[in-house]
């Protein structure tokens, strides 16, 4: 079987209502008109008593055009999304208190403690 990878630019094509932008993480397919992740809406998808309710529910200020195209994209491109939402589930509270660690009495740079 051939490997087929895809511009943006066709994934756009082949699922429209989405877009990508620039994210700390790098490039990330979007919602067009939202600027929501399609992780965010699919991990709703995806999550125990998860399905189309939750996601109607959760992103009801979305078209139900909107939520359909993050749906849509995830059934197209399943291993990209699926690699989000592992890397996103890596993250748990164990994770940040060992990466970045609370220090007794530390500020942040450029604010002073407050004498209250």
């Amino acid at each position: 079987m051939a490997t087929e990878t895809l511009s943006e630019a066709e994934k756009m094509q082949r699922v429209p209502g989405i877009y990508f932008a620039t994210e700390p993480l790098g490039r990330v397919a979007k919602v067009a008109g939202s600027g929501i992740e399609v992780w965010l809406i699919v991990g709703t998808y995806n999550r125990p008593g998860g399905g189309r309710r939750a996601v109607d529910a959760a992103y009801h200020f979305l078209t139900s055009a909107q939520r359909q195209a993050a749906l849509d994209y995830y059934a197209a491109f399943p291993d990209e999304i699926d690699a989000r939402l592992a890397h996103e589930a890596q993250i748990t509270p164990e994770w940040v208190a060992a990466n970045f660690p609370a220090r007794p009495g530390q500020s942040l740079p450029g604010f002073k403690k407050s004498s209250m």
